[in-house]
């Protein structure tokens, strides 16, 4: 079967395919994980599906899968270009000392590790998989938040004896 097929069979199914750089990701429910594995042992070919499908659909008509469409989507569009320049900008000396707190059950242990993968993640733009769902968007106004404290406040000096 060739890769366009089983992409299209896959989102039929409900899972999700995505390109995180040279690996394929595939997430949905554990009952199509015969056809996951399909997916990922004809990944050249899935790659080159998904490839001719970007040159072909324009990113604002692309497929959502069915949990997409069950879960709440920021606008993307409207504060992406501000959002973008103003973490873009940052580095990881910006943000506090490892490791630290992100949110509820997400610590920071390699700040430059982590400022890595976030701009990464924001050179896929507002349509990429952590933006498509809101979760790039809610680390970026965290991280954010906390430089914005952190020059807010002082940093204390230890007093030598």
């Amino acid at each position: 079967m060739g890769g366009l097929n089983l992409l299209k069979q896959a989102r039929e199914a409900g899972l999700e395919v995505y390109r995180d750089g040279n690996i394929l990701r595939v997430q949905g429910p554990r009952k199509h994980k015969k056809l996951a594995l399909g997916l990922i042992k004809q990944k050249a070919s899935v790659f080159e599906a998904m490839k001719k499908e970007r040159e072909t659909t324009d990113r604002t008509d692309r497929h959502v899968s069915p949990l997409q469409a069950y879960l709440p989507r920021p606008d993307l569009n409207k504060h992406w270009p501000d959002l973008y320049r103003r973490v873009h900008d940052l580095t990881y000396e910006d943000l506090p000392a490892a490791p630290f707190a992100l949110g509820q059950g997400a610590t920071v242990l390699d700040k430059k590790a982590f400022m890595t993968r976030l701009k990464m993640d924001l050179a896929q733009g507002p349509h990429g998989p952590r933006a498509l769902y809101g979760a790039l968007q809610g680390d970026c106004e965290k991280i954010l938040e906390i430089v914005q404290r952190r020059r807010e406040t002082p940093e204390k000096k230890q007093e030598v004896q």
